[in-house]
């Protein structure tokens, strides 16, 4: 009887690990150390060397999408942009597109919400009404991030406005890896 028992959680432990392993980090539709494939590229990669951002074919509701991967260590890094044409100098597109988006990442993590920031340090244009400038002149930061309470296999989540549009950026735990392997590139090319 206990041979059978021991066996049971023997084999329990094994599936508890195996469906770990299963939950590889995903992020518009990229998972964390996977290849790029060239037919996935869109445009040449805007760097030589090891270190690559590529853009990919898009997902729903973006725009723009992009990896940041090396050849080595595979997809360390997925992001995406949508744009925004709205001049409203109060910024509520911006700011509602960015809540819309932070909502969605929250959702992905159960709910876990990200840190917010809102800020500005513009003296000249620090009135609600002047917001988009301040924007325009990289005074204002609107953005949701995450660093704490995610998932095994992610490091850095972000949702922040830009003067134009909207960035989501996820950053999986190779992300310190693929950096250091383009330093290493850069040094060896002293």
């Amino acid at each position: 009887m206990r041979t059978i028992a021991t066996t049971l959680a023997a084999m329990l432990a094994v599936a508890l690990v195996a469906s770990a392993f299963a939950q590889t980090p995903k992020a518009l539709g990229w998972e964390r150390g996977q290849a790029v494939p060239q037919s996935a590229i869109i445009e040449h990669a805007t760097a030589e060397g090891p270190w690559k951002i590529a853009p990919v074919e898009s997902v729903a509701g973006f725009d723009v999408v992009a990896v940041v991967y090396t050849d080595k260590l595979g997809v360390c890094g997925v992001g995406g942009v949508e744009w925004i044409t709205s001049n409203n100098a109060y910024g509520t597109v911006h700011r509602r597109k960015v809540d819309d988006w932070a909502e969605r990442v929250a959702s992905k993590f159960d709910g876990v919400a990200g840190t917010k920031t809102d800020a500005n340090i513009d003296t000249l244009f620090d009135k609600a009404r002047h917001w988009l400038t301040a924007l325009k002149r990289g005074n204002v930061v609107y953005r949701y991030s995450w660093r704490d309470s995610l998932p095994e296999g992610y490091s850095y989540v972000e949702v922040v406005a830009a003067a134009d549009h909207v960035a989501v950026s996820f950053r999986f735990d190779n992300y310190d890896a693929c950096r250091a392997e383009k330093e290493a590139a850069q040094r060896a090319e002293l």
